[in-house]
């Protein structure tokens, strides 16, 4: 790992645990980074797969956030409790209740019910798919940093971490 990822790497760290469980951040910051490597090495199926594990890390450090307890790993379905998180009180930010879980939503069908998970007998979607949870997944840790941090940081600050990682 370059000093200059390492570096923005520890940067976006610190800026997730002032808001998310230290576990969880760290295996957002697996996924993510695994996910730009099977896609930079055109491994549509591999990103699609690591983007749903990025998906999966993030509704649960949401989960936590909002104070719910987790079940074991192999009871714990994504999907469900995206959908939970919409039911949150007003309370809690709609970048956590909203914005976040609906795009999650998408990614969540791409890689449970298109191409990386089935045999396809027809056109293989996996490269425009994994083109479009590749962007997603930026734009979501982008909106990660931003809601972690202090008011005071701009979008653009975390758009150049996420592409620092990238």
């Amino acid at each position: 790992m370059s000093g200059k990822l390492a570096s923005s790497e520890m940067k976006v760290k610190v800026i997730l645990e002032q808001k998310f469980e230290k576990i969880h951040v760290g295996a957002i910051l697996k996924h993510f980074t695994a996910e730009k490597k099977k896609y930079q090495e055109s491994d549509w199926e591999g990103s699609i797969l690591k983007s749903s594990k990025f998906v999966e890390a993030t509704t649960k450090a949401l989960m936590r956030f909002c104070g719910e307890v987790l079940p074991k790993t192999r009871s714990f379905h994504a999907g469900n409790f995206l959908r939970k998180l919409e039911q949150k009180p007003t309370t809690i930010d709609d970048t956590v209740r909203i914005v976040i879980p609906k795009g999650w939503l998408f990614i969540y069908e791409i890689a449970s019910n298109r191409g990386a998970r089935h045999d396809s007998d027809g056109i293989d979607p996996n490269e425009i798919d994994a083109g479009a949870t590749d962007i997603l997944i930026s734009w979501v840790l982008g909106e990660l940093i931003r809601f972690a941090s202090k008011r005071d940081k701009q979008p653009k600050e975390a758009r150049d971490l996420v592409d620092a990682l990238t």
